[in-house]
Formats: C-alpha cells, sequence, structure tokens
C-alpha cells in the first residue's frame, strides 16, 4: 500500500479530525513498510482508537512493523481490546507498557495449553465462593485481585503454572483468600475503626507512600492462610505446596523470609495461626509489623502480588455504606408492615416537647421490647412469633434472615431502626428525629454512586469502571396530579385494573387427583378398560382447579430526559398513575425509577419507589415531581437496576421501560454506539434472569427499537387509551 493511500485512508478514518502532518508523516512510513494485508489490519482499528486518545492513535500505529513481525492477525482486535483496557486504567503509561512486549503481555496466554480462563470457572466458582462467604459475591475481571466486599476482582485468565490444573487450583485458592476476607469483616472492621492503632497509622501513610499497606496484607494473607487450613482442609492439602513454592527460602526477601517462618511454625504446631473459633484476628498486627523492616521497598512476583491482593479501602468503604443503607431502609420497612399500629404510645404530633415525658418513655420501653425480642427470633430458629402489646406477630423469614445480617455486621439490632419501623407503623415521626413515615422527605437528595462498565462495539468490548450510577430520591412534590390524572382517566383507570385483576391469581388443572372440582373424563375411561381387563382400578379420577401464587417483581424504568418536555411528559407520567393502580390491584411487587443526566460521570436514577415500598402519599408526591432534565443514557440505568431484581428472590423479574426515543448524551455518546451499548445492558439483563420490556411514547415507531429491544420486547403507544388493552395484554404474557 503507497503513502498516498494510506494517507487518504487514515484522513477518512479519522474525519473531520485534522491530524498534525509532522506527525503523520513518521506514521506513513512505518505502516507502507509493512504488508497491505497488515497495513489494513492496523488502520481497521484505528476508529477505535482515535475517539479514546489521539496521542495512544499515534503511538499504537508508530508499532506497525513490530507487530507485524509477533502479532497474527487474528488476534489484532482482541490485543488492540486490551490496549485500550489498559490505556483507561492507568493512562498512556499502562498503554506504552503493554505495547512494550507483546509477546510476555499478550501472546502467551495463546500459546499454552495450561492457561485457564475466568470465564471457565466462573459460574461454578461464583457459588463456591458465595458458600465459603456467606454472602451473594460475585466474581469479574479486574487488572488486580481485590474485592469490595460485593465482588470480587481477578485477572481474566492465568497462565503461571505448566499444568492446566495447578492454575486453576491457584485460581480457586486467589478467590477463596477474598472471599475469607469478606466473611470475617475484615474490611468492617478496618472501616469502623475497630482495629489496633498500628492499622490505623498504617492506613493513615497509605495516600503518602506507596506500598505503605504490604505489611498489613502480608499479615492478613498469613491469617486468612491459616483460618482456610483449618475450615477448608481439603483445599488446603490441593493448593498448600503450589503457594509455598512461591516464597522459595533461596530468594531471600523480607517476604519469603516472613512467610517461610510462619510455614515452619504451622507445621511444627498444627494448631498455631488463625483457626476457625478464633478467626482473623487485627490484634497480633502491632507484633507483627515489628518484623516488617524493608518490607515496604520489597519487590514482589506476579503470583505474590495475585496472592496478597490489593486494597481499595474507599470502594470496599462506599459498598460498605451503601449496603448498610440499603438493609436499614428495608428492615424499618418491612418490620413497620408487620408491628401494631399502637406501637407507640400516643401521637408523635401531640407529644410534649421534653424527651422525659410519659409517651417518649413509652416508646422507649417499647422500641427494646421489640429489639430484644426480634433478636431472640433470630438466635432462636424454630420460633418465628413476636409478643407485642398482647398480640401475636409473625415474623417473615426474609425479615429473620435480614435481621440475622444486620447483627452479624453490627454486633445487635440498632435501636434507630426499630425505632424507624416503629414510627413508620404508626403514620408518624417518632420525637427523637428518627425517620419514620416522613422519612422520604428527610432523606430527599441522598446520593448513593455505582459504576458500570460500558460496550464500546468500535472495539467489541467494554471500557471498564466507565460510568458513575448517582441513585438519589427525587424530592417529594406537593401537587394535585395524580387526582386530576385519575379523575381525567377515571374509565381508563377501572378498565385497567379490571384487566389486571383478572391476572391476580394463576389457574392451572390438575388431573387425575383423588378428591377435586370436577371429573377426569379421560382418568374414567381409563379406568372403566382396567375393570373390565381385571386390572386393579385407580381411585385417582378427578380434576382440580390449583390456584398458583404469583412471584412476580417488576421495576418501572421512566425516562426523565429533556426530550420528555411537553405531552410526551405528562403522557409518560398519566400512565406511570394508572399502571400503579393496575399494580396495587394485582398484588405484585413493583418499584418505580427514573434517569436522565449528562455525561458518564453524571448519570442520574431517581428513586421513586423500591420493591419494598408501600405506595403512599410519599411515593405519589415522588411521581408528581417526575419532570424532563437532561440526556437519555440509559444502558447504565438499565445495568444497575437489573442488579436489583437480580437480588431479588422472585420467579419473573421484570424491567419495563416508558421513554420516547433513542439514547443520546452530551459527551458524543449517540448513534449506533449509544443503540449497541443499550443493546448489550439489554442482553446482559436477559442473562441474568430479567426480562426487559419498552413501552414507547411517541407519535410514530422508530426502525432501531427492533434492534435495540428485540422483536416482540416493545409496544408503542401513541394515545393513552390504548394503554389499558395493549399494557394488560403484554403483562400478561410476559408474566405467564
Amino acid at each position: 500500500m503507497d503513502r498516498k493511500e494510506i494517507s487518504a485512508r487514515f484522513h477518512a478514518l479519522v474525519a473531520p479530525s485534522l491530524p498534525n502532518e509532522w506527525e503523520f508523516e513518521e506514521i506513513v512510513d512505518r505502516l507502507a513498510a509493512v504488508s497491505d494485508d497488515f497495513c489494513d489490519h492496523m488502520l481497521h482499528h484505528v476508529p477505535a482508537v482515535w475517539p479514546i486518545s489521539q496521542s495512544l492513535c499515534f503511538r499504537y500505529l508508530r508499532k506497525a512493523r513490530e507487530l507485524d513481525r509477533v502479532l497474527p492477525p487474528e488476534y489484532m482486535e482482541e490485543w488492540v481490546r486490551q490496549l485500550l483496557f489498559n490505556y483507561e486504567r492507568g493512562g498512556l503509561r499502562d498503554a506504552e507498557d503493554f505495547m512494550g512486549d507483546v509477546e510476555a503481555n499478550f501472546l502467551f496466554r495463546y500459546n499454552s495449553e495450561s492457561r485457564v480462563a475466568l470465564t471457565d470457572l466462573s459460574a461454578t466458582m461464583t457459588h463456591y465462593i458465595r458458600g465459603v462467604s456467606g454472602r451473594m459475591l460475585g466474581i469479574t475481571e479486574g487488572a488486580q485481585v481485590w474485592t469490595d466486599t460485593e465482588t470480587i476482582y481477578v485477572p481474566p485468565e492465568l497462565n503461571i503454572f505448566p499444568d492446566l490444573e495447578d492454575n486453576k487450583r491457584f485460581y480457586k485458592f486467589i478467590l477463596t483468600y477474598q472471599a475469607v476476607l469478606t466473611q470475617q469483616r475484615v474490611f468492617e472492621r478496618i472501616v469502623d475503626g475497630n482495629t489496633p492503632a498500628s492499622v490505623s497509622d498504617m492506613l493513615d501513610r497509605l495516600h503518602g507512600a506507596h506500598g505503605a499497606d504490604l505489611p498489613l496484607r502480608v499479615f492478613l494473607f498469613i491469617e486468612a492462610a491459616g483460618y482456610i487450613r483449618q475450615a477448608l482442609p481439603g483445599l488446603w492439602e490441593r493448593t498448600s505446596m503450589l503457594i509455598k513454592s512461591q516464597f522459595e527460602p533461596q530468594a531471600a526477601t523480607a517476604v519469603n523470609r516472613l512467610v517461610n517462618r510462619w510455614w515452619d511454625r504451622i507445621e511444627a504446631d498444627p494448631n498455631a495461626g488463625a483457626s476457625v473459633s478464633t478467626g482473623i484476628s487485627l490484634d497480633g498486627f502491632t507484633r507483627f509489623q515489628a518484623a516488617c523492616e524493608g518490607l515496604e521497598n520489597v519487590s514482589l512476583s506476579r503470583p505474590q502480588k495475585l496472592l496478597f491482593g490489593s486494597f481499595n479501602l474507599e470502594k470496599a468503604g462506599t459498598v460498605i455504606t451503601l449496603r448498610r443503607e440499603d438493609e436499614r431502609r428495608r428492615f424499618v420497612n418491612m418490620l413497620a408492615r408487620i408491628l401494631p399500629q399502637q406501637t407507640i404510645a400516643g401521637d408523635p404530633a401531640e407529644a410534649p416537647d421534653s424527651d422525659e415525658s410519659p409517651g417518649a418513655a413509652a416508646a422507649a420501653d417499647s422500641v427494646g421490647v421489640i429489639s430484644e425480642a426480634l433478636e431472640q427470633v433470630v438466635k432462636d430458629r424454630e420460633r418465628r412469633v413476636l409478643q407485642i402489646d398482647n398480640a401475636q406477630v409473625v415474623v417473615p423469614d426474609e425479615l429473620v434472615e435480614l435481621s440475622r445480617r444486620i447483627m452479624d455486621d453490627l454486633g445487635a439490632l440498632p435501636v434507630g431502626y426499630v425505632q424507624a419501623a416503629s414510627g413508620l407503623a404508626c403514620g408518624g415521626r417518632p420525637k427523637n428525629g428518627v425517620a419514620g413515615a416522613s422519612d422520604d422527605t428527610a432523606n430527599a437528595g441522598a446520593q448513593n454512586e455505582y459504576v458500570y462498565d460500558e460496550w464500546d462495539c468500535r472495539r467489541n468490548g467494554y471500557r471498564r469502571d466507565w460510568c458513575t450510577v448517582i441513585d438519589e430520591e427525587l424530592a417529594v412534590v406537593r401537587s394535585d396530579f395524580i387526582a386530576r390524572t385519575l379523575q381525567k382517566h377515571n374509565g381508563l383507570r377501572k378498565r385497567l385494573r379490571m384487566q389486571f385483576e383478572m391476572m391476580r391469581n394463576t389457574h392451572r388443572t390438575v388431573r387425575r387427583q383423588r378428591d377435586g372440582d370436577d371429573i377426569d373424563l379421560d382418568a374414567v375411561i381409563d379406568a372403566m378398560g382396567d375393570a373390565r381387563a381385571g386390572v386393579t382400578v385407580a381411585d385417582r379420577l378427578f380434576v382440580r382447579l390449583q390456584r398458583d401464587k404469583r412471584d412476580i417483581a417488576t421495576i418501572f424504568l421512566i425516562d426523565m430526559s429533556n426530550s420528555t418536555t411537553g405531552w410526551i411528559g405528562t403522557f409518560i407520567k398519566e400512565a406511570l398513575v394508572l399502571l400503579c393502580e393496575a399494580m396495587e390491584k394485582i398484588g405484585d411487587r413493583y418499584g418505580i425509577y427514573g434517569f436522565s443526566g449528562m455525561k458518564r460521570s453524571r448519570c442520574k436514577l431517581y428513586h421513586i419507589k423500591t420493591l419494598d415500598e408501600v405506595y403512599d402519599e410519599s411515593v405519589k408526591e415522588r411521581i408528581s415531581a417526575i419532570g424532563p432534565k437532561d440526556y437519555t443514557r440509559m444502558a447504565p440505568a438499565i445495568r444497575h437496576l437489573t442488579s436489583i431484581l437480580e437480588q431479588v428472590d422472585s420467579k419473573t423479574r421484570l424491567l419495563i421501560t416508558l421513554s420516547d426515543g433513542k439514547p443520546e448524551d452530551y459527551d458524543g455518546y449517540n448513534g449506533e454506539y449509544a443503540i449497541e451499548d443499550t443493546r448489550k445492558a439489554l442482553r446482559e439483563a436477559q442473562g441474568r434472569g430479567v426480562k426487559p420490556f419498552c413501552v414507547t411514547i411517541d407519535k410514530q415507531s422508530h426502525a432501531y427499537l427492533d434492534h435495540m429491544f428485540g422483536v416482540g420486547n416493545y409496544i408503542f403507544i401513541n394515545k393513552i387509551e390504548h394503554l389499558p388493552e395493549k399494557m394488560a395484554q403484554i403483562y400478561r404474557v410476559l408474566t405467564r
């Protein structure tokens, strides 16, 4: 390929950008020196690299001659994908390091039959680590080994040992180690400050010194290894020699000396070190640190880095805080549903100002009784009844399990949680200010942040940790919108409620029963034949109509982008009000979230109603507050709500989007790129057991909806009069 053709193709690929000619001249020379086929492969990936970084694209093209010598063309796409992953993780320096040695950093994994990929193990390992940790942990790819207490991040593949089975065992051990850290609540103790002063001092130095946390990582590894040795002896027997081989005494580093000293001790005394009964303790770190002189400057081998893992206490702290807040909210809502309404004495609105009043004392006594009784229910696995105010209250299994997790985490049920539930049960706010029914107003504007990948169709791969979802509660607005809508569409409301009420219970006919609602003619005919043949006649001659309880969870995702200004926004809100009326009639669990935002760092998700919230005045006021905001980056909201639905124990999980148009955002997120990312998010939801569906509100249908949602996975509505018939029909099909 000559220079003129290369130049013309490159300029066409990066248009309308205008690259620096002096920089481009050198690249043309390098591309002209490789074969035409390989030059074509190099240029083919320019559209994927150039929008990410022009500097990176120039560095990539300068590697043409070296890549032509060592990289087979069929591996080029994956190599570019990993190049971009390294750039987005660590900038140009990490990307250049990756390009520096193609053989060691990339090709080694394709040249060995002993390589094991995470995708080959993740399904079985996910169930395994959940059993070890007692939590719903997930596994995903990461450049380093670490955990935020909800997800374990590990490399996408391992090829450390020449034997495939050894690599699998090594993978299993590093996953087990991270799962044990979460099971032993190590990060919660660190975040809460329940650690020796030496640990706190070290963590204070983390921002100022590279490797300052290595003594703590080594200490935790030794403690956890001792725990695994006793708790999982089978795993330890299969992996201990592999682990020990990474700390050969001949390489006399400070790390190797410390680990081998511990190994000699447990071989001499099998009862030494952490055990199942004692668990992982941080109390011994002060003494351990005295033996760690010079450890901070030690260079670790790659297997040692994988074994010790790394810390990201900031992210772990965020996840722990969000999980605790979610557990608090769910606990308050669930407990409030079962408490008698007289739990708090008197009317909170009429209570005296003094906390020493008889009403306040009675409320405090009542809360204390409930707390103690509920803790006793959790400890007594056979008991499921609370005795409150001469009334017996059955505690659901879900509340017992949630209470157990809270007690394991915090040591006891916080009194504030029970006070909030008592206040919510009474429809008021306790005097001490703990949130009751008006908690929504108090917490309006509270934000939680989550990070998600984004699919880049140009590279055929993900942009890791690319979008930040900000989950905040929509502030309430006092309005008569709900009342006006119900009055305006009273006929539609009645039709929709009637059609949904018909789906309240699913029915199926069970044949050949000993008793039932009608005669089973097939069974009777068979019995008559048996009687004439002299065979024993069966007594199962009836059919029974079996009524099955519905087990469905639905989340409505509402488009709150600027494009919903005017009639579309009003249509969406009115449709949502009617759907809520229908959902209340059918009795299915449902939640409501709105989405909008601007740029990948501000993907806003507005909490309007969670799955466990009651459809009360606060929820109605939030629905009234729905209005147009910014842009339509839909995929991050879909990914976040998919993760919420994945945790719900329901047979059928639905994600229904009410939107008016295609996804787009301010930062160039539009066209094919945005549609393919949204399509990928929807496919991910389907793969995780969630059924996505779209109700499109517009004057006309759009061709891209078939591609994005799939044929049959959306409906087009341009008149609200069509809503009852179409929505009832679709909901019946989705929940069948």
